[in-house]
């Protein structure tokens, strides 16, 4: 017969050396309630006969043994720290004893519900115990740790209080996710829209339906915003298919996308196609005044019904006619042809590619660069192709305006050095001429534009403003 020492824990009587009964095994066997300490008979055997057994019953925390120094725990922690109500939880924590007792219970106490603590490496008396997984409720929790080695050494992590955490979030939930109407064309209003719901009543803190992978924030429409519609438009599309989907992350990082996989189809916008080339060749294509990134010819698809303007940027050249005007009508291809001719310089200089650097230079840095001098510069787009004609039929005038550059240049590019440049009364003169001339043969249009010309000539401002000197201006 051998006396066997018994600690009474919360839910865990313990008997040395051979593991754990719970109390109502404990008392079944003792035939009797356990009191709290103390010592008392039991009788038992491993046979079923009973036999007298000196029991000695210490309450929870009692040092058996006077030299007994209490184990120790550091580390706890819970993987992860956020999740949601599917997710399993496992605590951790690290165990030392000195006296190389083991633990003979370890737990965790989530929100006060003790689990069971398993060791999952290092030694029994010193290593790393954990948890098995553990689901839990929505909202923030607690927890803390408590061990007692086998001579009834006791411990607890934090020694007050508890380590906040995890934080439980289930994501919200979107429904019935649309596009109104699911057709149209280029001039359509679209509306997306999408329901939103979140049990625990948070509002989304993003909000996006993502419209040809490009986010865009939606709006609360209807309801409220943590179980309500939300809504973006009106949108404008252009022509040929599109796709959706919506992404919501709510307050506290719970994030949901519909559909999970891919896009939603749609809309779909009625489309034809435009055809367009010239006479030269690698001309820009500038489609309703914004540039497309495409060179001709080329064939833009899809296009949206309806009508469209159509124009070509070639440096160096103007086109014919200046821009078109192009009914594009579903399901079908417009061809629309333009010819290129060489800008007035470009004739002049006879593709002088030195010289009409200098000259685009002139333009882009000096005229350009003031209001009166922009002006100027749209005068002259406006009116090359014009030009241009008049001077290809018209080989005096043509042989005029070369002679007039050549000797024009010199003087713009000690202007553009920041150098003196004086234009001679001589040279002022020339270029009068050079301009009645165009006015004879011009249009109500060019002659209009010239007379404003020759005003600011006579006046000797435009080419002040410029940086010129005037031969004999006091």
């Amino acid at each position: 017969m051998k006396s066997y020492k018994i600690f009474i824990t919360t839910f865990f009587i313990v008997i040395t050396h051979y593991g754990f009964l719970c109390p109502s095994i404990a008392q079944e066997i003792g035939g009797e309630e356990l009191p709290d300490s103390g010592c008392y008979s039991l009788d038992y055997d491993a046979e079923g006969e009973r036999k007298s057994v000196s029991v000695s019953i210490y309450p929870a925390g009692y040092l058996a043994s006077g030299d007994n120094q209490e184990p120790q725990l550091s580390n706890g922690k819970v993987t992860p720290e956020y999740g949601d109500s599917s997710t399993q939880f496992f605590y951790e924590v690290y165990y030392q004893d000195s006296d190389k007792y083991v633990p003979v219970q370890i737990y965790v106490y989530v929100d006060e519900t003790a689990s069971y603590m398993a060791l999952e490496s290092g030694l029994d008396y010193d290593g790393v115990y954990k948890s098995a997984g553990i689901l839990l409720g929505s909202g923030m929790h607690n927890y803390y740790f408590t061990a007692t080695d086998e001579e009834g050494g006791y411990i607890r992590l934090p020694a007050e209080g508890s380590i906040a955490g995890p934080t439980i979030n289930d994501p919200p939930q979107l429904s019935n996710g649309r596009v109104d109407p699911d057709s149209g064309s280029g001039s359509t209003n679209f509306y997306y829209y999408v329901d939103y719901y979140d049990k625990e009543g948070n509002s989304p803190k993003n909000a996006y339906v993502n419209i040809n992978n490009v986010p865009y924030v939606m709006d609360l429409y209807s309801g409220k915003s943590s179980n309500g519609t939300y809504r973006y438009g009106p949108k404008l599309l252009k022509a040929g298919k599109h796709d959706f989907y919506f992404s919501f992350t709510d307050e506290y990082g719970g994030i949901v996308r519909m559909p999970t996989e891919g896009n939603y189809r749609g809309p779909e916008i009625a489309s034809g196609a435009i055809s367009i080339y010239d006479s030269v060749g690698d001309a820009d294509i500038i489609l309703d005044d914004s540039a497309t990134g495409y060179t001709t010819p080329f064939t833009l698809s899809p296009v949206a019904i309806g009508i469209h303007k159509v124009a070509l940027l070639k440096s160096g050249y103007v086109s014919f006619p200046s821009y078109a005007m192009v009914k594009v009508v579903e399901d079908q291809t417009v061809d629309t042809p333009f010819i290129l001719l060489p800008c007035p310089a470009r004739i002049a200089l006879k593709n002088d590619s030195e010289n009409l650097h200098l000259l685009r230079g002139f333009r882009d840095n000096l005229l350009n660069q003031t209001s009166s001098g922009t002006e100027y510069v749209n005068l002259y787009y406006t009116h090359a192709l014009e030009i241009s004609l008049l001077i290809m039929n018209d080989s005096a005038l043509k042989i005029r305006m070369e002679k007039i550059l050549h000797r024009f240049i010199p003087i713009l590019d000690s202007l553009m050095r920041k150098e003196r440049s004086i234009l001679t009364f001589e040279m002022k003169e020339e270029i009068e001429l050079l301009l009645d001339a165009l006015r004879e043969k011009g249009s109500p249009f060019l002659k209009s534009a010239i007379k404003r010309i020759r005003a600011d000539l006579n006046k000797g401002e435009m080419f002040k403003a410029l940086g010129f000197e005037i031969e004999g201006d006091n």
